[in-house]
C-alpha cells in the first residue's frame, strides 16, 4: 500500500514532487499499489521509487526518470514514456498496451514475464535488457539498440528484431 504522504505530495504536481525529492534524497518513495491513472508526470523524478502493482494508465511520463524503480506487476495502458530514463528499472510481470517508449534510455531494464502489446520502442536503448519469458505482440523496435538483450523463451510473433531494423 502506498505511503499516503508520498501519494499526496505527488498529486500536488511534478514541481512540488521534484522539490520534495531534492529535499528528501535519502527517502525511498513508496507508491505501491497506487492509482496513478490520468496524471501528468512529465519530467517527474521517480528514480528509485517503489511503484509495484501501481496503475499508471493514461498518464504522461514523457522524459520522466524511473531509473532503478520497482514497477513489478504495474499496469501501463495508453502511456507516453517517450524519452524517459528507465535504466535498470524492474517491470517484471508488468502489462503494457499502447505505450510509447521511443528514445527511452532503458539499459538493463527488466521486462521478464511482461506482457507488451501495441507499443513503440523505436530508437530505445535496450542494451542488456532482460525480456525473458515476455510476450511481445505488435511492437515497433525500429532502430532500437538490442545489444546483449536476453530474449530467452520470449514469445514474439514474426520472430525477434534484427540489427538491420
Amino acid at each position: 500500500m502506498a505511503d499516503p504522504e508520498h501519494l499526496e505530495i505527488l498529486k500536488q504536481g511534478v514541481d512540488v514532487w521534484n522539490k520534495w525529492r531534492d529535499d528528501n534524497s535519502k527517502v525511498i518513495p513508496d507508491l505501491c499499489e497506487a492509482d496513478l491513472k490520468n496524471l501528468n508526470l512529465k519530467y517527474a523524478n521517480l528514480a528509485k521509487t517503489t511503484l509495484k502493482e501501481s496503475d499508471l494508465s493514461n498518464s504522461l511520463l514523457y522524459e520522466a526518470d524511473l531509473s532503478r524503480s520497482d514497477l513489478r506487476k504495474s499496469i501501463f495502458k495508453n502511456v507516453n514514456l517517450n524519452g524517459a530514463s528507465l535504466i535498470e528499472t524492474n517491470f517484471q510481470e508488468a502489462f503494457f498496451s499502447n505505450v510509447m517508449l521511443s528514445g527511452t534510455l532503458a539499459n538493463g531494464i527488466i521486462l521478464e514475464n511482461a506482457r507488451i502489446t501495441s507499443s513503440d520502442f523505436s530508437g530505445a536503448d535496450l542494451r542488456n535488457a532482460d525480456l525473458k519469458d515476455s510476450i511481445l505482440t505488435v511492437i515497433n523496435f525500429n532502430f532500437a539498440n538490442f545489444e546483449h538483450v536476453s530474449l530467452e523463451n520470449a514469445m514474439i510473433p514474426g520472430g525477434p528484431p534484427t540489427r538491420s531494423q
